[in-house]
């Protein structure tokens, strides 16, 4: 039987195309797409040179046309056609988003699908949440229990780049003294060292404390050793 795929294309205010992305990513895809038997493909922005703008991209895969009908239940279900479960959640969606319309599509027989993709090594699907206190708060990764042995440690330790000078600066000021005052103003370093761990030969390969001591010897011209910094 093959997949089916909703296709969404949604209208969103062009200020808060990046927080309606993360409020999907983060709050709806953890929440709601186990029980609604669906996976999320991907989250993608619709850029100008390529068709009206601003708008963002959904699409959300099901094994079969059950599925997807069980996913319409959740909202044609209830008295109000939405989910009372999700009321908080419409309820900030409705800041950030003005209307859409949808598709629904059946998958070429070649299509491999996202656990297909995920088991040869594709990206899982990664969420941003800014809730200090939430358990969930930063970076997630939903793995596939199949899929969960693949999962490379030292790729994890890179996190992603928008987070990494953050990560550096805790680092070096777990230096010792004497390495530490050659590296002042942390935050001045710890942005020219990050810059340096972003390029695209560099991020992302190898261990993140390797490519990290090697800056911080260059720098101080000090043996520093991977245990002076404390993680």
């Amino acid at each position: 039987m093959p997949r089916v795929y909703i296709h969404e294309v949604v209208e969103v205010d062009g200020t808060r195309r990046a927080d309606y992305q993360h409020h999907m990513t983060a709050n709806w895809v953890p929440e709601s797409a186990a029980v609604r038997r669906q996976r999320c493909f991907g989250v993608f922005t619709l850029v100008g040179s390529t068709g009206p703008w601003p708008r963002v991209v959904n699409l959300w895969e099901y094994d079969s046309w059950e599925d997807l009908a069980h996913n319409f239940s959740h909202e044609l279900g209830t008295p109000g056609h939405r989910d009372p479960a999700l009321a908080r959640w419409w309820a900030a969606a409705a800041s950030f988003r003005k209307g859409g319309h949808d598709r629904i599509l059946v998958e070429h027989p070649s299509n491999p699908g996202v656990q297909h993709w995920e088991s040869r090594g594709g990206t899982a699907a990664a969420a941003y949440l800014h809730e200090p206190g939430d358990p969930r708060d930063g970076v997630s990764v939903t793995v596939p229990i199949f899929a969960l042995n693949q999962v490379s440690e030292e790729r994890c330790e890179w996190l992603v780049p928008g987070m990494l000078k953050d990560k550096v600066q805790a680092l070096l000021k777990t230096l010792h003294q004497r390495p530490r005052s050659r590296l002042v103003p942390l935050p001045a370093t710890a942005e020219k060292m990050t810059e340096a761990l972003c390029q695209p030969e560099t991020f992302g390969h190898g261990s993140l404390m390797d490519a990290l001591l090697k800056l911080v010897r260059e720098a101080t011209q000090l043996p520093v050793q991977r245990n002076d910094i404390k993680v």
